[in-house]
């Protein structure tokens, strides 16, 4: 099949997914209506403080850790997280391996869902889907993807990423689907685990 006619089929097996997954998130929020008064959504949450940032608070999980990943940069639908090329994330070819690219790809969409603008707490959520695609190789320097909430609605969210190398310039591009948990769907998400509560574990 010719690319021209292949697109506008892509475009609709990606609008019918959008609109299954807006279903089951009406769905889903229909279900935790009575229960939305819980730690995540306290009625009238206080304004977060000024000049705070989550970032300095934040504890990434072991897997980024080992691999290097940091934040760049984090806001409201907006995440950026930075990873150096070395030889715990090449390739026998000698390249960034594609999984060490999803990862960082995955872990920028992470973020730019689950931005929590209040000290002591934090949200959560998990991946449903992403599709990844490879452009270039990267071999040096460091990789840096971002991630930024393109739609859906108060628990799935829909995100676009992309990876910039140092040298290489577009590495990769992503969307993904996303889903808040419970806890998770406002801004004031729920309390910090006191047990991950080392803000060194990101430096």
């Amino acid at each position: 099949m010719a690319l021209s006619a292949r697109a506008p089929l892509q475009r609709l097996r990606n609008r019918k997914r959008e609109r299954l997954y807006e279903l089951v998130d009406a769905m889903t929020d229909a279900v935790l209506e009575p229960s939305r008064m819980t730690q995540s959504d306290p009625g009238s949450p206080p304004p977060p403080p000024e000049g705070y940032d989550p970032a300095s608070e934040e504890v990434m999980g072991a897997m980024s850790r080992g691999l290097g990943i940091r934040i760049a940069a984090w806001r409201e639908g907006f995440g950026a997280v930075e990873m150096p090329i070395s030889e715990r994330v090449i390739n026998r070819q000698g390249v960034v391996h594609g999984g060490a690219i999803a990862t960082l790809i995955d872990t920028a969409a992470g973020y730019a869902v689950c931005y929590c603008p209040y000290p002591g707490r934090r949200r959560n959520a998990f991946t449903l889907s992403l599709t990844t695609n490879y452009l270039s190789a990267g071999r040096d320097g460091i990789l840096r993807a971002e991630a930024w909430i393109t739609g859906g609605g108060a628990a799935v969210k829909f995100v676009d990423a992309k990876v910039i190398g140092e040298s290489a310039g577009l590495i990769a591009t992503a969307t993904g689907v996303f889903r808040l948990r419970s806890d998770s769907l406002t801004l004031y998400g729920a309390p910090r685990d006191p047990i991950v509560s080392d803000p060194g574990a990101n430096v």
